[in-house]
């Protein structure tokens, strides 16, 4: 079925897709987390203003992102069980400064365009 860019699921998915993967990056900058964590710290980062991801969505982000070497992980022992932690690696650094830049001139676009009708 082919995407229908006058349909806004098409871009909300767009939206979603790249966000998340901002979020991911931004929550896991300054601590190293438990993929059950994640979405927590990603309402408290943008204040319940971003949609929250299913679990097999976080799930395959994570898995994609630390088989491209942006993410690192590690298997801790907690409680008997095993955790697998995340953390940002250099790759994921030089990511998240490329991402904030350019979310940065998108919103700022966006906020012209769309709040001061400026273009």
């Amino acid at each position: 079925m082919a995407l229908d860019m006058t349909e806004e699921k098409y871009w909300d998915n767009l939206i979603n897709q790249s966000l998340l993967r901002f979020c991911l990056l931004k929550v896991l900058e300054k601590e190293e987390l438990h993929a059950y964590v994640v979405p927590k710290k990603i309402e408290e980062f943008t204040r319940g203003h971003a949609p929250i991801p299913s679990s097999g969505t976080l799930y395959t982000t994570l898995a994609t992102l630390e088989k491209q070497e942006y993410l690192l992980s590690r298997i801790v022992k907690k409680e008997g069980r095993q955790r697998k932690l995340y953390k940002l690696s250099a790759k994921g650094n030089k990511a998240l400064a490329a991402a904030t830049k350019a979310w940065s001139r998108t919103t700022f676009l966006i906020a012209k365009s769309v709040m001061y009708n400026q273009w």
